[in-house]
Formats: C-alpha cells, structure tokens, sequence
C-alpha cells in the first residue's frame, strides 16, 4: 500500500509529538491522519474507523500502548502496529506476539518515521470498508 492511500492514528499522550507526527504524514499526502491521546481514545475510534496503520507510543496514562494494541487484537483489528517510544527489552516479546512491525526510539527522525510507515504497509491489504 502506498502511503498516500493509508489512513493512520498516531496515539501518544505527548501534544506536541502528534502534532508533529500527524504533520509529517499529512505532508506526504496520507489519505487521512487521525490522533488520539491515550490507548482508551485510540479503542474507541478503532471501533469507529478502520486504520491502516498506527503509530503508537508505549508509556501513556489510562492504557499503554501494548495494552491497547493486544485489546484491538483480541476485537479483531489487524492494523499494522509501529511503536515510538523509549523502547524496553522487556516488551519485545510481547510486540513480536501482537506483530508490532517495528519500534522506534524518541527522538525519531522523520526519515526514520516515514519510511517504518512504509515498510509496515508494504504487503498490508487493507479490510474491505
């Protein structure tokens, strides 16, 4: 899938960093760039709206983003999964079971950002919507 077709959440509990996550793929023509701050927001419109991708941060209040990713698993969404955090050793069993595609750690580059993005979407078909 081309990334200009995708339609991405970015979650993180950090402002600044969806704003600047959420530029960079709306910069590069994505279909749709949605945002939310934590994994409880992020269920809720999963539920709403089919992702093709997201790009989520690990560490935030009310739900981690593992949390989040293993619960959108068990309601059958199956949405490429990138994490951008401090990452921890501890999780990567986890992330390789739930098929995280890959695991950035913050600061991210752009570059580095955008091409995981395409990386994750490379073979995705995405649900008939």
């Amino acid at each position: 899938m081309d990334l200009t077709g995708a339609r991405i959440l970015v979650v993180d509990d950090e402002p600044e960093l969806v704003d600047i996550y959420a530029s960079w793929f709306a910069a590069i023509g994505c279909l749709s760039v949605s945002v939310a701050h934590d994994g409880d927001e992020a269920l809720e419109m999963c539920d709403q709206e089919v992702f093709d991708l997201l790009v989520s941060d690990i560490n935030m209040p009310r739900m981690d983003g593992i949390t989040m990713l293993g619960n959108l698993r068990q309601r059958g969404h199956a949405s490429p999964c990138i994490f951008v955090s401090g990452y921890n050793a501890a999780n990567k069993s986890r992330m390789e079971e739930l098929g995280v595609r890959s695991s950035l750690t913050k600061p991210v580059r752009r570059k580095d950002l955008i091409a995981a993005a395409a990386t994750a979407l490379e073979n995705y078909e995405p649900p008939q919507k």
